[in-house]
């Protein structure tokens, strides 16, 4: 068989089996809180650990000596997300996410595809069989769509611990009101009543969130981008602890005021250095890295940002124009991190900042000149973009621990474009 017969019957057979996947596919729902995602089943990084013990496993990040590889989690969805279920291994699931996808410098195909544990999803078939109301589940936003839809949406802004189902939801945690009348018009003005698939009794059951907890929705783009950058400062200001920076994380349920701990852990029988903190044992843990932080409040206001790595940002976003102003909200682009231009006139952004190059591991809003050596303003940061000169990244000792040869300043706005 010649080259060309040989790459064409090659072709031929990644169509049938893409074809395949399609058409065996399953439609499922979250229903567990928070549910980490891989890039591979766990038994490849934990071969003799239980499903389970190796999920238990994964750290909040990789340490000084590899940073990256040791994090295996490379994505978390929340409860009510949907997902199409496209193979099976054992305890754990090969899925389709439509709300997030990644690109790479070398492969512009958006790749959505993940690993999960069965125990993550119920599906769609299983709703039906015990003839329940699929309607009760939010439409979870599509990138193929390059839309939000949040209309007859309720979307949490903040954690909330439902005592009905004893399960505590992450801030972005996506809810369909009731559509009973019942409910008394003082009640209904302080509380949103909301369904809940409750996996213990198989059955979706009414609850009622407070009101204060519930993102207003607005359809002016200039409000949308206020409410992203002032729901962002919220998370920075949360009282008694911090967000914790998680590798791969998009979810906000816990907070942390303990200490950091560099350790190792036996991956593919190799000894890898990762971080923890010191009061973070539950299981999976839940925080958010750059990406996460953006994504997932940009989709909680409505913003259609599907993007969950620092390169496919700076594919999809256009960048500051000379004639453009930079406003708060939009994205400062650097070497496998991105910022989020948080107060003009007080020269702040916000960030997941990671432990590795500038120590801090938390989400948080920091002034200019602390991230940034002999940058005090935007002014500055703007006039060094233009002039294409390097940014210098600063640690907590003030001492220079990263070059960014290019950075770039992306427009959010421009998502609408």
């Amino acid at each position: 068989m010649n080259t060309k017969r040989i790459k064409r019957y090659r072709i031929f057979l990644l169509f049938v089996h893409i074809n395949a996947m399609v058409h065996c596919s399953q439609k499922a729902v979250i229903i567990v809180p928070v549910a980490d995602l891989l890039g591979a089943p766990i038994k490849k990084s934990f071969p003799h650990l239980s499903t389970q013990e190796g999920y238990d496993q994964l750290p909040l990040s990789g340490g000084n000596t590899n940073p990256y590889t040791s994090c295996m989690r490379l994505h978390q969805l929340l409860f009510n997300e949907t997902v199409d279920i496209i193979d099976r291994k054992g305890d754990e699931l090969l899925i389709q996410v439509p709300n997030f996808f990644h690109t790479s410098s070398t492969n512009s195909t958006p790749q959505h595809s993940y690993w999960t544990q069965k125990k993550n999803v119920v599906t769609f078939k299983e709703l039906n069989k015990k003839k329940l109301d699929l309607n009760n589940i939010p439409v979870t936003p599509s990138f193929v769509q390059k839309k939000i839809n949040n209309n007859n949406v309720a979307v949490l802004a903040m954690p909330y611990t439902d005592s009905i189902t004893q399960q505590t939801f992450s801030a972005g945690t996506r809810f369909v009101p009731t559509r009973t009348t019942e409910r008394s018009e003082q009640d209904q003005k302080s509380h949103v009543t909301v369904y809940v698939f409750d996996k213990n009794s198989f059955t979706f059951k009414e609850i009622a969130i407070p009101r204060s907890l519930i993102l207003n929705q607005t359809d002016d783009k200039t409000e949308i981008i206020k409410q992203f950058v002032e729901l962002i400062r919220r998370w920075t200001q949360v009282k008694g602890g911090f967000i914790p920076y998680v590798w791969g994380g998009t979810s906000f349920i816990c907070i942390s005021n303990g200490t950091y701990e560099e350790t190792e852990l036996m991956i593919n029988n190799a000894a890898c250095s990762y971080y923890n903190l010191s009061d973070y044992t539950a299981s999976p843990k839940t925080g958010m890295d750059c990406t996460g932080l953006v994504v997932r409040a940009a989709q909680m206001c409505g913003i259609p940002y599907f993007f969950k790595n620092s390169t496919t940002v700076a594919t999809h976003l256009k960048p500051l124009k000379s004639t453009q102003k930079l406003q708060e909200g939009d994205i400062i682009w650097g070497q496998r991190h991105i910022m989020v231009v948080a107060d003009l006139n007080n020269n702040t952004l916000f960030e997941a900042r990671g432990r590795v190059y500038n120590g801090q591991g938390k989400i948080q809003e920091i002034a200019l000149n602390q991230v940034f050596k002999g940058i005090d303003t935007y002014d500055q940061l703007v006039k060094q973009y233009h002039d294409k000169k390097p940014l210098y990244r600063l640690g907590n000792d003030n001492e220079v621990v990263q070059t960014w040869p290019e950075f770039k300043l992306l427009k959010l706005a421009s998502i609408w474009d």
